[in-house]
Formats: C-alpha cells, structure tokens, sequence
C-alpha cells in the first residue's frame, strides 16, 4: 500500500496594511478613472508576483491628518489583522497656524503604536522637502521646508526608538530629477518613485525574515520598469493633467487647505472630517 499523500496547505497570505493621506492613497491617472498604484500595491503585486500570496488593505484618503489616523483609519486597519502596517500621516498638518511638529508626530507615533501591540511590523518614511518637488523659489517655500525637516526628524526619531522601519525617500529617490520624482501634479510621488519606495521597503522586510528572497527580487524587479532617461512626465502630460482634472483639484484642494490652516491644533483636525472610506481590502492580483 502506498503511503498515503500528503495535501499541501497554502501559505497565508501577507496582510499589509497602508494608513495615511494622498500620498499613500494614490491619486487618479490622468485621462482615466484610473487611480495610480502606490508603493504598497507594488510591494503586494511583487510578493504575488513571486508565487506567494499578498492581501493589501488601505484606509487611506486623500486630506487625511495624523489625527485621523489613530481615530479612524488604524481600526480599520487592524480588523484586517495586518503583519505589515505602513503610516504616512503628517504633511496635510504643516499649513496649521499652530503647526508643531512634536505633536504631530507623536499623534503618526500613537498610530504606529496601536498597529505595533497588533503584531504588525510597522513601516514610516520622511518625506521628500518641497523644493525636491515644486519648481518655485526656494524662499517661497523655505518655512514649509523648515516644517517638514522638523517632522521628518521627529518621526525619524520616534520610528527609531520604537524599532519600525523607516525609509529616507530623499535617499531612496534621491538621484530622480524633478519631473521623475513627483507625478503630473507636480505634488505627489511618480509611479516610478513608488516603485522605488516599494523596492525600498521589500529590502527592509526581507532581513527581517518577513518575505524572502524571491519575494524581494520580484519587487525590486518592478522598480526598474520604466527606470529610464526621459521616463519622466512631460509638459504634455501636465498640460493635459491641468486641461482635465487640474483646475477642480487645485480648488477642492485650496478649500480644504484653508479651513485646515485656520485650524488652531491637531486635536481640532477631526471637528468636521470627511465621510470615512470603506477599507480598500483585496488580493494583489495586478
């Protein structure tokens, strides 16, 4: 009599979680309704890629603040009972009039926190500065520079002690020109830089034993797609960006980034928030 056969049980899938605003949520592509991928669903298409299975959810929204994250996203979040956890929280509080960096980082830190007692390896990142990005004056943005550099450095900081894994996009994309480094809005990051971010973070989670080997090289692969000279927008793409979306963004934008400046504190950022998306949870099959 043969032995009897043993039946393969799959592997679980990799639960990745993403909390943040529009940098994490994506943004819509232009000419389709399309949105972007981001760093996270390149890290989920590269482990699936790789044979193993990935299940990514994100609660992210574009406007969101590191007061929302703890209050509104990060329970979401957990219900996925996610292994990795991604927080990008803090830019939309820069433009407060009572802007404080400690604060706010400690609120992206409670987050991190609440995923972390979980058992989700956590994931931060500082940010690029405005003047990588925006091609105005640099005394025209030198305060939000100042406030940037002063979060990035808190949130560095605060990752550092918890023991996360934090992620220097200025040195992970820092040899992309201007128009490589942001998307046609000139704001938030090109496909390509969330490739680079993804195949950043795939390298952090494979010596921490999280994915393998092929898992890495798969998402370490899709960063160099399209990795090129002159892969970068033109001003044909923005031109067309501006012509479609650019006009209604720029004023749904500047209406939310009005009350948000007038608002006096962090604490103050959940008075009116937006309606909460529903979780944003499904295989990584592209």
């Amino acid at each position: 009599m043969s032995d009897p056969v043993t039946a393969r049980v799959p592997a679980p899938p990799l639960r990745i979680a993403l909390v943040g605003d529009s940098l994490a949520a994506g943004v819509v592509d232009v000419g389709t309704d399309a949105r972007q991928p981001t760093f996270a669903d390149y890290l989920a298409r590269g482990v699936r890629a790789s044979g193993s299975p990935a299940v990514l959810t994100s609660t992210a929204w574009p406007g969101a603040d590191a007061s929302d994250g703890l209050t509104r996203q990060v329970p979401m979040a957990l219900d996925a009972r996610p292994a990795v956890a991604f927080v990008w929280l803090g830019l939309n509080d820069l433009l407060r009039f009572a802007f404080d960096a400690q604060a706010v980082a400690d609120a992206v830190a409670d987050s991190c926190a609440a995923l972390a007692a979980a058992g989700a390896r956590v994931g931060t990142a500082s940010m690029p500065l405005p003047t990588d990005a925006l091609p105005f004056p640099g005394w025209g943005l030198r305060r939000i520079c100042e406030r940037v550099t002063r979060l990035n450095e808190a949130i560095a900081a605060r990752s550092a002690a918890a023991g996360h894994l934090h992620l220097d996009l200025r040195v992970t994309c820092g040899d992309l020109g201007r128009r490589e480094l942001v998307g046609v809005d000139g704001i938030h990051l090109s496909a390509l830089s969330h490739r680079r971010v993804a195949a950043g973070y795939a390298r952090m989670l494979h010596a921490e034993g999280i994915v393998d080997t092929a898992a890495r090289d798969a998402v370490v692969a899709l960063a160099g797609e399209g990795d090129r000279p002159g892969a970068g927008v033109t001003r044909r793409d923005q031109a067309a960006w501006v012509m479609t979306r650019g006009a209604s963004y720029a004023a749904r934008r500047l209406t939310g980034l009005t009350r948000r400046a007038e608002a006096p504190g962090i604490a103050s950022a959940a008075a009116t928030p937006p309606p909460a998306p529903a979780p944003r949870g499904r295989p990584a099959t592209h």
